[in-house]
């Protein structure tokens, strides 16, 4: 996190395991560092990639509202970090930070962190090529192994 984002989080109430999210922390990097091992090290057929994956990062940031206790202790410092109208403004998760460096990663100019996962339609991008990812690997599955595991 940045130090600016780090500071916005203490006006808010997060959950204790979203609050020792940090940028650079040992065991967020030890994470990732197997992950990445992880997709490396599997191949499928004729020496394919077997793990797809797709990594996507919030482009817009997310009006979060602030409890009435925050409200009353900023009183008078209602422009520190972007507050307006009881409201935090702010790009939860950074770019940095969403992006594993495996596999594809995009960023949604058009999304937040609150409606990035929420595709509009049938026609948003976010539905489409999830659509497409899952009936890729449904495709690739032998059918003995899809008729057992359902």
């Amino acid at each position: 996190m940045t130090c600016l984002t780090l500071r916005c989080t203490r006006l808010m109430r997060v959950s204790p395991v979203v609050s020792r999210l940090r940028e650079n922390d040992p065991v967020l990097m030890q994470l990732n560092d197997s992950f990445s091992r992880l997709v490396s090290s599997r191949t499928g057929e004729k020496g394919v990639k077997a793990l797809r994956v797709r990594s996507v990062a919030e482009g817009l940031p997310s009006k979060l509202a602030l409890g009435l206790q925050t409200v009353v202790r900023l009183c008078c410092s209602a422009a520190l970090c972007g507050v307006r109208d009881a409201h935090l403004c702010m790009q939860v998760v950074p770019c940095e930070s969403a992006n594993p460096r495996v596999g594809t990663f995009d960023v949604l100019g058009d999304s937040n962190h609150i409606n990035i996962c929420k595709p509009r339609s049938q026609v948003d991008r976010r539905y489409t090529e999830a659509l497409e990812l899952i009936s890729s690997v449904v495709e690739r599955a032998p059918e003995t192994r899809r008729d057992s595991e359902f």
